[in-house]
């Protein structure tokens, strides 16, 4: 997608990996936190990120960067990023929900679907800075991150959230992805 400064935005859409809903007396409306992207895996657009293609665009996400529902942009945001960082799976980043009634909604479903074992996925909207290949993939060796999304279609079937603090709820793949 090209945005009206001409730069091309890229979405990577991931079933949610480390995600949780909690509640925070800091952050009364709620926290979201999970892996917005995960590393080491091909994702079902052929793309791999690289350990570190975060890193030195993460100020400017946390100062800027937004949490929509299915990339809304054009929509007021369910979350603003509060912490985000690198580790050995991928890009943990934990969000507070907004008080707007469109945020509690999101957050309420997306609640209600871990409370019954269903899936809950991330994507995100991002420009690519430095890339390569390999044999099997498009290397992302440094990624500018706008947003994460909650979606309803992931590429990266290793993103996604963990748990509710009324009942954690372990990710599918999770436990997989960290042996890996």
């Amino acid at each position: 997608n090209r945005g009206d400064s001409g730069v091309t935005m890229e979405h990577k859409i991931l079933e949610a990996v480390g995600f949780k809903l909690r509640d925070d007396t800091e952050y009364p409306h709620g926290i979201i936190e999970g892996y917005a992207s995960t590393f080491g895996n091909v994702d079902s657009v052929g793309e791999r990120v690289e350990r570190g293609a975060f890193t030195k665009h993460l100020p400017n996400f946390l100062k800027n960067g937004f949490i929509a529902f299915n990339h809304q942009w054009e929509k007021l945001p369910i979350a603003m990023p509060i912490e985000a960082y690198e580790d050995e799976i991928g890009l943990f980043v934990r969000g507070a929900f907004h008080s707007t009634p469109e945020a509690q909604a999101a957050r309420t479903v997306v609640r209600e679907r871990m409370d019954f074992g269903k899936a809950v996925r991330n994507s995100i909207g991002y420009q690519v800075h430095k890339d390569g290949r390999d044999d099997e993939s498009r290397l992302l060796k440094e990624i500018e991150l706008f947003e994460w999304s909650v979606v309803n279609v992931p590429a990266n079937p290793l993103a996604s959230l963990t748990g509710a603090k009324s009942g954690a709820v372990s990710a599918p793949g999770l436990n997989e992805h960290i042996e890996e």
